[in-house]
């Protein structure tokens, strides 16, 4: 039986809106009002894009830092089309250390291995020390580009 906060997404799956809510009413600070040099997690607000008349959600899990690089899980979901929805890792390699990332913001890029088909695809960021961040994911048919928001979070906010 799910609860009010929890729906079923999948066998075994959790799906828990309370906590994407949090995400979306959470205020973004960007890294340098965390402390940069204590960063160890990026988290992505929820994002989302068209692609014609369908909309396009973009979650992506918290993105553990280990030192250039980025990881996570992500899930795409198109309502209109639900037989398009992916999931799988996202990793992304930093042209600069975290660090640096305050200061002056950075470009990622990496891949998307989806769990459903196999397929990678590029994927390529921009993250601006303000808190911006424009996530490019460019498959077989098209590129959809995400503009959202992170914030870089230690490992007591977790």
């Amino acid at each position: 039986m799910t609860s009010r906060s929890q729906t079923t997404t999948a066998p075994g799956r959790r799906f828990r809106p309370a906590r994407l809510l949090g995400l979306c009413l959470a205020a973004s600070v960007g890294l340098s009002a965390v402390g940069a040099s204590t960063v160890s997690w990026i988290r992505l607000k929820p994002a989302r894009t068209r692609v014609g008349l369908a909309s396009v959600h973009l979650l992506a899990s918290d993105l553990a830092v280990s030192g250039t690089d980025l990881t996570g899980t992500y899930r795409i979901r198109v309502p209109l089309a639900p037989w398009e929805d992916d999931r799988g890792v996202l990793r992304l390699k930093l042209g600069a250390p975290l660090t640096s990332l305050s200061a002056s913001g950075g470009h990622a890029t990496g891949t998307a291995s989806s769990e459903f088909n196999g397929k990678t695809h590029a994927v390529d960021c921009q993250l601006e020390p303000d808190g911006d961040v424009r996530i490019v994911v460019v498959t077989d048919r098209r590129r959809l580009s995400f503009d959202t928001r992170y914030e870089g979070l230690t490992s007591a906010s977790n």
